[in-house]
């Protein structure tokens, strides 16, 4: 039996008689219902003429013939599930649409036939149907602004309560209209923005979105589109954080970014990533965050020296335009308490230690006034005293209810910069850490990819010499498929 219906497609249940006049239900999975109805269809195939009875909230009355239903989610068919009587049929009925149901639930159904003498059969066996979710409702009021000359920011209106997320396209501008639109990226559910990256200077960039679930997707959003604003001639961006291998994981295809447009990239590391160990581990560190950055920016030879920042000694390493900075802190632990009584970063930004020396011996800072006023001084060295749009600063977040359970180092690193920028103007993009693993995969693969170029080419050195891999680990996967970070402006 093929039904019609203009709204939906169709599920079908197929009910045939294999002895005794006892039914067995199978279901045909011919066709797939949509929102609110499924459609049972069976044959009789011996030659007693037999009634049905459609089962309500009451036991069917001897010498009839009925349908029974059990409603998901629950997996259990009859009798482990309770059954409630749907319906009664005539003599010879051969399908039955039940209607009225509730979206992406389950169903079980059976049957048994009577005849006029009074006679009932045993049921049939089960069979089950679960209705699809309906489309969801397009999202609206798609919105597009440009924030620098490679990122537009895209917000809109969620109008769904049961989309599975968002489909994000992009097109090249084609004569003031909108060209071919291409899938650049998909976010959760509840989500309503997106920062669209890596894009060149001076271009408008055009963009839809719909939302989806198992059903189907929805209609598109309007269009709306943006101009990539002009790269300032004179561009320096900071990537501060507080291990070797942080900024790879949680910025890494911002910086590969960055070292496209910017005149100049400074890649600033708090702590010595000691993890309590000896020069035999970090040391290799910060090589090994030399080759990172190499892998984005070019091989070269860094030429390391000390340079002077409110009066502590630094290492400073450069080659081309890319500057790093070791300012060789002792790791904090993830708990902030630190190893061997070296102290931490946040103890001294809490007050609980008076200062803080470097693991090296370099230099001790005194106050954690002394310590963001040193992270202050690199970037205005390496920024010219500049201001935004010239300087560009990159940071962990600081908030800890959207950045939950991150390590000491980085919390505390971001305080830094935060203080830092309390007296200047730049903009900056504050970098969500460990938690992005349990949000929704926002990156294409090509962004990803960029992220694993860096972070492979700093594993892999550690690898290399006996210290090591972290590439296999399903964390550090789930950190290469995310980039979540919101951005303040002067």
């Amino acid at each position: 039996m093929t039904v019609e219906h203009p709204a939906v497609f169709e599920r079908q249940m197929k009910v045939v008689s294999i002895f005794g006049g006892q039914p067995t239900l199978e279901l045909d999975e011919a066709g797939l219902s949509a929102g609110s109805y499924l459609d049972l269809i069976w044959k009789l195939a011996e030659t007693t003429r037999a009634n049905f009875y459609r089962t309500g909230s009451f036991e069917p009355p001897i010498g009839h013939n009925f349908i029974t239903a059990t409603r998901g989610p629950t997996p259990c068919p009859p009798p482990h599930a309770t059954v409630t009587s749907i319906a009664t049929l005539a003599a010879n009925a051969v399908s039955y649409s039940n209607t009225s149901l509730t979206e992406n639930t389950r169903y079980w159904y059976r049957v048994r036939a009577f005849t006029d003498l009074g006679d009932v059969s045993s049921y049939s066996g089960t069979a089950n149907a679960t209705t699809p979710q309906s489309p969801p409702i397009a999202p609206s009021n798609l919105q597009a602004q440009a924030l620098s000359a490679s990122t537009i920011n895209l917000s809109w209106t969620d109008n769904a309560t049961n989309e599975s997320g968002f489909l994000i396209e992009r097109a090249p501008d084609n004569a003031g209209s909108a060209g071919t639109f291409a899938q650049i990226a998909s976010v959760g559910a509840n989500t309503v923005a997106f920062t669209s990256t890596l894009l060149t200077p001076v271009t408008r960039y055009w963009y839809r979105v719909r939302s989806y679930n198992t059903a189907q997707n929805s209609a598109y959003s309007n269009s709306a589109n943006a101009t990539t604003l002009e790269a300032p001639a004179s561009r320096t961006d900071f990537y501060i954080h507080a291990h070797q291998d942080d900024w790879q994981l949680f910025m890494g295809d911002r910086a590969y970014n960055s070292v496209q447009v910017a005149t100049k990239i400074v890649f600033v590391y708090t702590t010595a990533g000691d993890g309590g160990q000896s020069t035999s581990w970090w040391v290799p560190r910060e090589a090994a965050a030399q080759a990172a950055v190499d892998a984005i920016a070019g091989a070269g030879t860094w030429n390391c020296t000390v340079q002077v920042i409110n009066t502590h000694n630094i290492r400073r390493c450069a080659h081309g335009k890319v500057v790093s900075y070791d300012m060789r802190l002792p790791d904090g632990a993830t708990s902030g308490e630190g190893f061997a009584g070296h102290g931490s970063m946040s103890q001294l930004r809490d007050g609980q230690r008076s200062s803080l020396a470097a693991i090296d011996g370099s230099t001790t800072y005194t106050s954690w006034s002394d310590l963001t006023t040193t992270v202050r001084g690199i970037i205005d060295l390496e920024g010219g005293n500049l201001s935004s749009p010239f300087v560009e600063v990159h940071a962990p977040e600081t908030n800890v209810t959207i950045n939950p359970r991150d390590h000491s180092d980085h919390v505390a690193t971001g305080n830094a910069v935060q203080a830092a920028a309390a007296t200047r103007s730049w903009t900056i993009s504050w970098y969500i850490d460990y938690q992005i693993q349990f949000m929704p995969v926002n990156l294409t693969q090509g962004a990803h990819d960029l992220k694993q170029l860096s972070f492979y080419a700093y594993d892999n050195y550690m690898g290399s010499r006996g210290l090591g891999r972290n590439q296999f680990e399903s964390d550090y996967q789930a950190w290469l498929w995310r980039t979540y970070y919101r951005v303040t402006t002067p």
